[in-house]
């Protein structure tokens, strides 16, 4: 059975095996080696800790348990920051409207989108984010001939 550590304590190896510790093992090269270089340290060390297979799996554990959830932290913002707008997947929430105030996408009117898509596209001219502003900025002309202060909100039906 293996002993599955909490965050801050050291493996447990089985009988008769000691503990690694690489804080510890750390600290030990760094005393009796003072000028060897750290590559070469940290290959001894690896060495050492592949000899303790309960560490390794720690280790491995931990790895993935964090990359995964970075990852999920990153599609959750990721998510949160755009809107789902069919056709325009990579529109964000919020934009500069035409006094630089920032203001969300959907209460964006004709003429805060239009001044917005004119600064994207001298910065980025060749993005899918401003072909899809373009886009929205062409369906949202369309219907101000009628209406002036019409929102992205309205033009979609919202």
């Amino acid at each position: 059975m293996t002993v599955r550590p909490n965050r801050g304590q050291k493996a447990t190896i089985g009988a008769g095996q000691r503990q690694f510790d690489p804080i510890q093992a750390v600290e030990n090269a760094l005393i009796l080696n003072p000028k060897v270089p750290s590559n070469q340290l940290a290959e001894q060390l690896a060495k050492e800790a592949m000899a303790h297979p309960d560490f390794i799996e720690n280790f491995f554990r931990r790895f993935f348990f964090r990359s995964l959830k970075q990852r999920r932290e990153k599609d959750a913002r990721a998510k949160h920051e755009q809107y789902q707008l069919p056709g325009f997947e990579h529109l964000p929430l919020r934009v500069l409207g035409k006094r630089k105030k920032r203001l969300e996408l959907l209460n964006a009117t004709y003429e805060d989108v239009r001044d917005w898509v004119k600064r994207m596209s001298a910065r980025k001219p060749d993005t899918p984010k401003v072909t899809e502003a373009k886009a929205l900025l062409e369906k949202m002309r369309v219907a101000a001939r009628t209406d002036r202060g019409i929102t992205v909100r309205r033009v979609y039906g919202l």
